[in-house]
């Protein structure tokens, strides 16, 4: 394909930094490999002085294979390419001594994270149901992404909430040192603190990275800008690709204004838009820019493309979930039998995984081979977490939580009791766990539990001494044949109605492996399991084989398939019911765009009327997408006939029947209410949900009931009240008569016991009123969430019923 000029701009742009704004399938990565390339051969950069960070391993690999063919595999080696973990974790190999750890390091998963929270609430006598150990270790994560130590988030935020968690993130870290263990933020978090600490590890970094490559640059959080910006502060050839229009990754404290300030970081920049679209159907590139142009917070730009017009985009009505399933089904053994499609062209794109499983269970019912992603992943089941635990122990002893997990697995009459005598001691002698188990005696162990304990000694250092001889594909088949791991897995299987799997699934693990030997050039047990800790979901995906995928349209970020279902388009879902305001109704529609322009060739969106959510049977209203496309010329609308959804049975009907013109005028009025842009971007507790609306730094809110204890957006949360979505009309009028107008306050006077409604928590009960210098609080007790919340009304719409 030959290269458009803003592409070869972009390619051969030397030296000084470079903003370069890649549309969708727009060959961004291409882009990046010539340019790489360009810097070797024509330039004259040496190889090891070429930095470049990709988002996943998927387009590391990809981007690495690219560059050899180009300039040869030996060069390509000299390249440090990867995404910011493996490139950080590469560092910290060498340098995690800066900071006083060891590199015999190990990654903790959120499993490992779990356990050490759960330990640390334990040990403070903390409620885990008014501090959830997930939402602790988001806040964290949300800490660390932001730079902020365990030390300055008790001085930085005051609440009692967010002392509790600063006394958590303390205690949390230390057993992470004690454990030679870091968590996947630690590996951005210490590397910044390496560099800003030790000025001849920073210039050594600086000197060696002369030229800096960052692909998705739209999706990087605070901790990953600042580390660029210290390696690029010297030569400042800083080159970034990012699209504001796909920016989709806020819950992982991405922000994507840190692309749209690039020029003012560095005002000399040069900034290149690549709008042409090499991927998709002029009809799918219009319907995409029709939608994403609903956005304020962008840089404006218009994709286009010389590809053919296609076929328009079907719309389709259908009375219920079960009958979207069996549509999609209809339509792909049409497609399959009409028109040569293959079961591997199919994707089916929702918001949420919850979605998937009624997918799941019909495509099982009709022998429809298929493959998803995003759900329980392969590293994640016990028996190769079991495994990967005996080498993390092997690689480095001091790790107490896998030390704990492998000492009676599989089982060898060392019991709970036992282990929590071991680390009373641990404890007692400030000694680790592993120290305490080279003991000869243990007082309070009996002489049986002491002679396995001796016996399980003995074997892993066996096992750690064989590590230094073999391979790690060998060292695993040691470790199953001598703990005769295999023989316990088969009493397991026997037992369940799926003889056989886990120890196939044993296998694969020897097999990947032995894969890994093959493909790398460090072979060593420390990289493998670093490679093991970094993989993603889609590292996961089978391009080959001939399955429908099926994914959140988060986890097809990057990917691309000829026919795309994006099915669930409702209000509530898609955009999801957790999206309240205006950044988060631009992300949600963000979202929308990178579903669409997934597709090459044909895409087919569906919303389901009613719907299983909650517990009950909801009726739903379509999504506000629809009403932000202006030319039916894109696209054919149905509504499906058939009560039972088994045949194909649609009635041609207009755009407008599933658009806004439909809806009724509260709903009209509710999604009219977002268009006002949100200037506020302070920085709240990470303990916080991403909303500023109802929180506030200076009052203590009652944590038990604070938005705190809400489900992340990628599940629902099966307990909650169906009277949520009773609260869309409620918000409907609400955000109607104050839409478009400078709300600053409440223009009645309100009392305690007074009836009151919201449009985030519905109806309520004022239970007292608090006035604090300007401040004016309402303590309502709300129907729908059986807690109270504390509401500033000048921020969030109160209304008396």
């Amino acid at each position: 394909m030959k290269l458009n000029e803003q592409q070869k701009e972009a390619i051969y742009h030397v030296n000084g930094p470079l903003l370069i704004l890649a549309g969708a399938g727009s060959g961004k990565t291409r882009v990046l490999t010539e340019r790489i390339a360009n810097l070797i051969s024509n330039v004259g950069v040496r190889p090891y002085n070429i930095l470049a960070v990709t988002f996943t391993n998927k387009s590391a690999k990809e981007m690495k294979e690219r560059v050899s063919k180009s300039i040869g595999e030996e060069l390509t080696k000299m390249l440090w390419i990867g995404t910011f973990h493996s490139i950080c974790s590469k560092i910290l190999r060498t340098d995690i001594q800066f900071i006083g750890r060891n590199s015999n390091f190990v990654i903790y998963d959120n499993s490992d994270q779990n356990k050490i929270i759960t330990e640390c609430l334990k040990k403070l006598n903390i409620d885990d149901k008014s501090f959830p150990v997930n939402k602790i270790i988001q806040a964290i994560s949300k800490a660390k992404s932001s730079t902020i130590t365990a030390e300055e988030y008790t001085k930085k935020f005051l609440t009692y909430t967010d002392q509790r968690i600063g006394e958590i993130y303390v205690m949390y870290e230390d057993a992470l040192k004690k454990n030679n263990a870091l968590d996947f933020d630690d590996m951005l978090f210490y590397v910044v603190q390496i560099l800003k600490n030790n000025p001849e590890r920073l210039e050594y970094y600086q000197n060696k990275f002369k030229y800096i490559l960052v692909d998705e640059y739209q999706d990087t959080n605070l901790v990953q800008y600042e580390l660029i910006r210290l390696l690029g502060d010297k030569f400042r050839n800083i080159c970034v690709v990012g699209d504001v229009d796909q920016s989709i990754y806020s819950f992982r404290n991405a922000d994507f204004r840190i692309i749209l300030n690039f020029k003012k970081d560095y005002s000399e920049t040069k900034m290149i838009t690549l709008d042409k679209n090499y991927r998709s159907t002029k009809k799918i590139i219009s319907l995409s820019n029709e939608i994403i142009e609903q956005n304020k917070d962008r840089f404006p730009k218009n994709l286009t493309t010389d590809n053919a017009e296609g076929e328009k985009i079907g719309i389709y009505d259908l009375n219920e979930e079960m009958m979207e399933v069996l549509f999609v089904i209809k339509q792909m053994e049409n497609l399959r039998a009409n028109k040569g499609y293959s079961f591997n062209d199919f994707t089916v794109l929702y918001r949420t995984n919850a979605q998937s499983r009624i997918f799941e269970e019909y495509f099982i019912r009709n022998n429809i081979p298929h493959q998803v992603l995003g759900g329980f992943r392969f590293f994640d089941r016990k028996e190769i977490k079991d495994i990967l635990s005996y080498l993390k122990v092997i690689f480095n002893p001091e790790d107490a939580i896998n030390l704990q997990r492998i000492i009676n697995t599989p089982k060898r009459s060392i019991g709970n009791t036992t282990v929590e005598k071991l680390l009373d001691t641990s404890n007692a002698y400030n000694m680790s766990l592993w120290d305490i188990l080279n003991f000869q005696n243990f007082d309070g162990i009996g002489p049986a539990a002491q002679k396995s304990i001796r016996q399980f000694v003995e074997l892993m250092k066996k096992l750690i001494q064989e590590s230094h001889l073999i391979s790690v594909s060998k060292l695993i088949q040691l470790i199953v044949d001598e703990t005769r791991y295999i023989d316990e897995l088969q009493k397991e299987d026997e037992k369940s109605d799926k003889e056989g799997s886990r120890v196939e699934n044993v296998n694969q693990l020897i097999n990947s492996a032995f894969s890994f030997e093959i493909d790398s050039d460090d072979v060593s047990l420390e990289a493998y399991l670093s490679y093991v800790s970094l993989i993603s979901d889609i590292d996961a995906l089978d391009g080959e084989s001939n399955k429908v995928k099926l994914m959140t349209v988060h986890t097809s970020k990057g990917l691309e398939f000829p026919v795309v279902f994006i099915v669930g388009l409702a209000e509530g879902i898609f955009p999801h019911s957790r999206s309240e305001n205006h950044a988060e109704i631009e992300e949600e529609r963000r979202l929308m765009y990178v579903a669409i322009t997934r597709a090459k060739e044909l895409l087919h969106i569906t919303f389901a009327r009613e719907r299983m959510m909650y517990g009950s049977k909801q009726h739903l209203t379509p999504s506000r997408f629809f009403s932000e496309i202006k030319s039916e010329s894109l696209v054919e609308c149905y509504k499906n006939l058939d009560p039972r959804g088994h045949r194909a049975v649609n009635q041609r009907i207009s755009l407008t029947k599933v658009s806004l013109d439909s809806y009724s005028d509260e709903m009209k009025n509710k999604i009219s209410g977002f268009n006002k842009p949100n200037t506020s971007h302070s920085y709240a507790s990470p303990y916080s949900t991403k909303r500023n609306d109802d929180s506030f730094s200076n009052v203590d809110m009652d944590y038990s009931s604070s938005s705190f204890n809400s489900k992340s957006n990628n599940e629902y949360n099966l307990k909650k009240s169906p009277k949520k979505l009773d609260n869309l009309a409620i918000q409907a009028s609400l955000e109607s008569r104050y839409a478009n107008k400078n709300y600053d306050g409440p223009k009645v006077e309100f009392k305690e016991g007074e009836k009151v409604q919201t449009a985030k928590w519905g109806k309520g009960t004022i239970s007292k009123i608090m006035k604090n210098n300007e401040k004016f609080l309402l303590i309502i007790n709300f129907d729908s969430v059986g807690g109270s919340k504390i509401i500033d009304p000048k921020i969030t719409i109160v209304e008396k019923y």
